[in-house]
C-alpha cells in the first residue's frame, strides 16, 4: 500500500500575522493609510481612520493573507479591507485630508507638492493643476474662477517662499480656503450690503482661531503644525493681501462680474489721390565747376545742391533752406580760404626776413 500523505496543518491567524510581518497582531490597532477609498457596503475610509484587526482573513494561493476584518471606530459594521492598505502607525500628515481639530483639506500635503514640483515660474500650469484638483470650473463661472484660482495659487507661493513643508502648505491653504468660504453668501442680491454679510472682523476672528489651534499641541482639539514665527509670518501675509482687500474679495465672490460693451464706428479718411504726371515739370540740373580753393568735399557739396529751377515755379521750403545753407557754407569758406592766405603770406614774409637778416634772428 503507497504511503500516506501527512497532511499538512493549516496556519493559524497568529502564525499567519507573524509570517506576513509588519507587527499586525489579532485584536490590534490598525490604521488606514491609503487615499479616501468608498466600500462596496457605501462606507467612506478615510486616511487615518483607525479600527481593530479581526478575524476570518482571506488567503492567496500562496497562503499570504488578502482581505481582513476590520472593525473601525467610526462604523458599527466589520469592513472587509486589504492588508495592504493598513498599518500599526498612524499615516504621515501628507496623506491626510482632515485632521482631528475639525479642519478640512481641500488639497492634501501630497498635492501641493505636485503643485511645488511644477516649478517656480510655471503659474499657468500651477494654475490648471489648482482648477481641477479643486473642481473650480463647475464651482464657479467666468472672472469669478480665475480670482479664486489667483487666491490660492500666491497662498501656496507664499508658503513656499517660507519654506514650509507641504503638509504646513496644505493646512494653510486649508484655512484661508475656509476664510474664502465665510465671504461667500448665497442669498447675497445687488443691494446686500457688507454689514448684512460676514464681517472682515468676525472672518479675522475665525482665522485667529485656526492658526492657534494649529500651532499648539494639544490633542486631538490641537495640532503643533506651526511655530510662533510661522504664524507670525502667516498672519501678517494675509493681513496684508486677504484682510487688506477683504471688500474688494467679498464682492468679487458673490456678483457676476459686470460686462459693458462699447462699440464704435471710427471715420477713417481715405487718402488723396496721386497728382498726374502729365501735369508736372522736369527738373533741370547743372553740377557747378569747382572753385579755386582746393576742397574737393565742399566743392562737390556745393555742385549737387546747386539747381537751377524752371522760371515761374515756386521753391518749396526745403529747397530754400537748402540754399541758405549752401550760401552760409561759401560764405564760411570763403572766409577761412582768406585767412589761410593771410596767414601763409605773413608767414612766407618772417621767413623771407629771417634770411635777409640772419643776425638779427639770434638776438
Amino acid at each position: 500500500m503507497p504511503p500516506k500523505k501527512k497532511e499538512e496543518a493549516i496556519p493559524t491567524p497568529e502564525e499567519l500575522l507573524l509570517t506576513n510581518g509588519n507587527g499586525f497582531t489579532l485584536q490590534g490597532e490598525v490604521y488606514w493609510v491609503q487615499f479616501t477609498t468608498q466600500l462596496e457596503t457605501g462606507a467612506e475610509i478615510k486616511p487615518g481612520m483607525k479600527g481593530t484587526l479581526e478575524e476570518p482573513f482571506t488567503l492567496l494561493e500562496d497562503q499570504s493573507i488578502d482581505l481582513v476584518s476590520v472593525k473601525f471606530e467610526e462604523y458599527e459594521e466589520i469592513q472587509v479591507v486589504r492588508l495592504s492598505a493598513l498599518s500599526i502607525n498612524p499615516p504621515p500628515l501628507d496623506m491626510l485630508d482632515s485632521l482631528t481639530t475639525g479642519l478640512k483639506l481641500p488639497l492634501r500635503g501630497v498635492d501641493v507638492a505636485k503643485i511645488w514640483a511644477l516649478g517656480d515660474c510655471a503659474f499657468d500650469k500651477q494654475s490648471d493643476l489648482i482648477s481641477q484638483m479643486l473642481g473650480l470650473k463647475e464651482r464657479f463661472g467666468t472672472g469669478r474662477r480665475e480670482i479664486v484660482c489667483d487666491y490660492h495659487l500666491y497662498n501656496l507661493i507664499h508658503a513656499k517662499s517660507l519654506c514650509l513643508s507641504s503638509a504646513q502648505g496644505a493646512v494653510f491653504h486649508a484655512i484661508m480656503d475656509q476664510m474664502l468660504s465665510l465671504m461667500r453668501n448665497p442669498t447675497a442680491k445687488l443691494d446686500t450690503k457688507p454689514e448684512q454679510m460676514f464681517t472682515a472682523e468676525q472672518c479675522f476672528n475665525r482665522f485667529q482661531e485656526l492658526v492657534l489651534a494649529h500651532s499648539r499641541q494639544e490633542p486631538p482639539d490641537c495640532l503643533a503644525i506651526f511655530s510662533d514665527s510661522e504664524v507670525r509670518l502667516l498672519t501678517d501675509f494675509a493681513s496684508v493681501t486677504m484682510f487688506k482687500h477683504y471688500l474688494l474679495y467679498q464682492y468679487s465672490i458673490n456678483f457676476d462680474r459686470e460686462i459693458e460693451t462699447l462699440r464704435f464706428n471710427p471715420h477713417l479718411e481715405r487718402p488723396s489721390p496721386p497728382p498726374e504726371l502729365a501735369l508736372g515739370s522736369l527738373k533741370k540740373a547743372e553740377r557747378q565747376k569747382k572753385e579755386d580753393n582746393g576742397h574737393h568735399a565742399t566743392g562737390e557739396l556745393n555742385q549737387e545742391a546747386s539747381v537751377d529751377l524752371d522760371d515761374g515755379r515756386e521753391l518749396t521750403e526745403e529747397e530754400k533752406i537748402e540754399m541758405l545753407v549752401m550760401e552760409k557754407l561759401r560764405e564760411t569758406e570763403d572766409k577761412l580760404q582768406a585767412r589761410l592766405e593771410q596767414r601763409e603770406t605773413e608767414f612766407m614774409q618772417r621767413v623771407a626776413d629771417g634770411a635777409a637778416d640772419p643776425k638779427g634772428k639770434k638776438k
